[in-house]
């Protein structure tokens, strides 16, 4: 989950560039971290994304993004559950809802192909279109699936060596990563953490 709210280590370990955009906001058991990213995707070069990173509890984590294509949304839900003291398992979900492309018909302007029968009137309607949309939807989520994968798997050396620390030595602009040892607090019997009693 720490991971999750502390975008600074992104830039370093996963080339992305993230920026803070407002103080992260506290709600009883929720923390949303506000932040913008900055990504190359194949085909549309630098992307910046506004993305919203909320914990719910210390077992579910939400990031919504707006992308590029107006009306598309990624949302990734990370699912972490402890098994045993430094053994977690790490589940996700994650799914894009595609809009309508820009112009509007996800079908080129010379529907239907030359050489067809079809005049204007045999352009397909709204099956054509919500079936390409569905396509687009699954192979962008199934994409941002590996991607979410991919990303922790690049994490896993450095979680792999993880301490608990109570008074842990943070740098200047690591205020967001104390803030979250803060407000996880609620979620320990005992104040002092997750290893004290």
């Amino acid at each position: 989950m720490e991971n999750g709210v502390d975008f600074r280590h992104t830039a370093v370990l996963h080339g992305l560039d993230p920026r803070g955009t407002a103080p992260p906001d506290v709600d009883g058991p929720l923390l949303t971290v506000h932040r913008r990213t900055t990504t190359h995707f194949p085909g549309l070069g630098a992307v910046s994304l506004a993305q919203p990173v909320t914990p719910a509890g210390l077992g579910l984590m939400h990031l919504v993004a707006d992308l590029p294509e107006p009306g598309s949304t990624l949302r990734v839900w990370v699912l972490p559950t402890p098994l045993a003291p430094w053994r977690t398992r790490v589940r996700f979900a994650a799914t894009v809802s595609v809009g309508a492309p820009r112009g509007g018909s996800p079908l080129p302007e010379s529907w239907p192909p030359s050489g067809s029968s079809g005049g204007p009137s045999s352009r397909p309607s709204g099956w054509a279109r919500d079936a390409f949309t569905a396509a687009a939807a699954r192979a962008a989520s199934w994409v941002a699936l590996r991607a979410s994968v991919r990303i922790v798997k690049q994490d896993r050396p450095v979680l792999d060596h993880k301490r608990y620390l109570a008074q842990p030595r943070l740098v200047p602009g690591e205020r967001t990563i104390g803030l979250f040892g803060h407000w996880a607090r609620q979620f320990y019997p005992d104040a002092d953490g997750p290893e004290a009693g």
